[in-house]
């Protein structure tokens, strides 16, 4: 598994993307993503579709998957925010292109 918990860069509120196997769950606040249609967790069969289009999430599958995300949040609790870290320009425009960073 790969486990990736976060604080978002504005707010610094906590989100979280959990990978296991080709199955990709991210849990974003929803008034964090100012270029993204899809609202609440979501659930990604990266085989099938490796460009994210299909939310595969359901009732059970968030229960699942939050659980998980749960566990792994509980053995790696998220640090806070890292202070003196320079913004790579050139990442961030990849990132917007990409659709993962809003304009401002």
């Amino acid at each position: 598994p790969l486990f990736l918990p976060f604080l978002t860069r504005e707010h610094g509120v906590p989100a979280y993307a959990l990978r296991i196997g080709a199955r990709e769950y991210i849990d974003f606040p929803d008034e964090h993503r100012p270029c993204d249609a899809l609202s609440g967790a979501k659930l990604f069969d990266l085989a099938a579709d490796p460009g994210e289009h299909t939310n595969l999430m359901d009732a059970g599958e968030a229960e699942r998957w939050a659980a998980a995300v749960g566990e792994f949040a509980a053995r790696y609790p998220l640090r806070g925010p890292v202070e003196g870290i320079e913004e790579d320009q050139s990442l961030t425009a990849e990132l917007r292109e990409l659709g993962y960073v809003g304009d401002e």
